[in-house]
């Protein structure tokens, strides 16, 4: 069984976390190993040291994928914008080539009825 197969349950955790390893002693609070085998003890001795690494790492994972949400979000409200300019461009010249169009022709029936 490797040191990623264990898992640590909450109990474990809790009397880690009062537990100090000095050496191969095991020092802690009186009253809290008392009655506790020496298997026990030996099990919350070897287990990992880098319990709050752990709840360290979910945190800073969770910080990231939030940075890179509000990344997205802000990406995506620029092409949002850069989109709506696109079609304000194109609806401007469209309604430019329209209005165009439409004045060369009123100019020409203008022209027309001058004549």
């Amino acid at each position: 069984m490797g040191k990623s197969d264990r898992v640590p349950t909450k109990l474990q955790f809790e009397v880690r976390k009062t537990l100090k390893v000095q050496g191969e002693g095991v020092t802690a609070p009186e009253g809290v190993l008392e009655g506790a085998s020496a298997d026990l003890k030996q099990i919350l001795v070897s287990m990992p040291h880098s319990l709050t690494k752990i709840d360290g790492k979910k945190d800073a994972l969770k910080y990231r994928m939030n940075r890179i949400s509000a990344r997205l979000a802000r990406h995506a409200e620029c092409l949002d914008q850069k989109l709506q300019q696109v079609i304000a461009k194109k609806e401007a010249k469209g309604h430019q080539r329209n209005t165009q169009a439409a004045g060369s022709g009123d100019a020409e029936e203008e022209m027309g009825n001058i004549e």
